[in-house]
């Protein structure tokens, strides 16, 4: 892929004085990604959990791996629902009530996968393109979507991050 420099804009400086500033920019960057499938860009074997698990399990499994989405699958491995960080903080409680901390203790000990999880998750067939999941991200307004085989189990997550890592190409400087 060859990158271009073109002229983005003008703008005026701290004193005023009008100054173009140039931005690298891949020639063609949609060519460059829309071949893609999502098997290209997905995290094979996600981390998991079960509708059994507490929260505080997946809390734990969730920092330790630096995540914000695992995909709940049961015991074939089919995907049943999905856990974003935003659905453990909402089911701690409503942010804007103080909570009691032995009472939000006591909350999220108790509390299950099952209970808190997205059911009847948005899933992809393994073989999609990447554009097809991007207009997903956008249309549904999710941040990852499980990647599922012909027998509908788990084979990979697709997040918001690897797509756009996948639109920007190989890591180039971006300062």
């Amino acid at each position: 892929m060859t990158t271009k420099i073109k002229s983005t804009s003008t703008s005026a400086g701290p004193r005023g004085r009008g100054r173009t500033r140039k931005a690298a920019e891949p020639a063609d960057t949609r060519a460059a990604w829309t071949h893609l499938v999502v098997d290209d860009v997905m995290s094979r074997q996600p981390v998991t959990a079960s509708a059994d698990d507490t929260l505080p399990v997946v809390v734990d499994r969730m920092g330790r791996r630096g995540i914000r989405h695992l995909p709940v699958t049961d015991a074939e491995h089919r995907v049943i629902g999905i856990l974003s960080d935003r659905d453990v903080r909402t089911a701690i409680g409503n942010p804007m009530r103080s909570l009691d901390p032995r009472e939000a203790l006591v909350r999220i000990e108790s509390t299950r996968v099952e209970h808190v999880m997205s059911r009847v998750p948005i899933t992809l067939p393994s073989g999609t393109r990447l554009e097809r999941a991007a207009a997903l991200f956008a249309d549904k307004k999710i941040g990852a979507v499980p990647i599922v085989d012909e027998k509908e189990r788990l084979v990979g997550l697709v997040s918001h991050t690897d797509l756009l890592r996948a639109v920007l190409g190989p890591k180039r400087n971006m300062s």
